[in-house]
């Protein structure tokens, strides 16, 4: 907990087993961080943020499908730009994702990279962050005691996380 508002950081390597070839093979979905922050909002639908740059098969759902979801047109040409959103409802998709959360989204996709991804659910945002090392070796070796405010600080560190930092603060109540 930060600032009044729970979270949590996961490192996450996701694969799946490919058989339909001769030789099995395992493929890799997604390797990275998963952030979940209690949002301060309460809402009921599904709101999803893809980067604009990525086809359509994504982590958040399937080709073609959208498990219910429609493609939500937004008013900020930047941030329109960076990230395709869809929704169980529109309406709330709009609420949610106000011009200072959009900032806030676009900053963060400044610092953790183009491939940022944003899901609002269950009262709770999360945000799936690609990278290739791992985050939770090597400090979790040092010296002295290790709390879960020492680790998850530290990890915000080596993650160059000040933008998840921020967004703490910006939804506390």
């Amino acid at each position: 907990r930060k600032n009044g508002v729970l979270y949590s950081i996961h490192e996450v390597k996701a694969k799946y087993r490919d058989n339909s070839r001769k030789k099995k093979r395992l493929v890799l979905i997604f390797r990275g961080l998963i952030c979940r922050l209690d949002f301060n909002k309460d809402f009921r639908g599904h709101t999803v943020l893809v980067p604009a740059h990525e086809n359509e098969t994504d982590l958040f759902s399937d080709a073609g499908d959208r498990r219910g979801k429609k493609a939500v047109p937004m008013d900020m040409a930047e941030f329109t730009g960076a990230f395709r959103v869809y929704a169980t409802d529109r309406e709330e998709a709009r609420l949610l994702l106000t011009p200072t959360m959009m900032e806030l989204l676009l900053e963060a996709r400044t610092s953790l990279g183009s491939s940022l991804r944003a899901a609002f659910h269950h009262n709770s945002v999360s945000l799936t962050i690609p990278q290739t090392k791992n985050r939770f070796e090597g400090f979790l070796f040092a010296e002295g005691p290790i709390t879960p405010e020492s680790a998850a600080g530290e990890l915000l560190r080596r993650s160059q996380g000040t933008v998840v930092g921020t967004y703490i603060g910006r939804v506390s109540p």
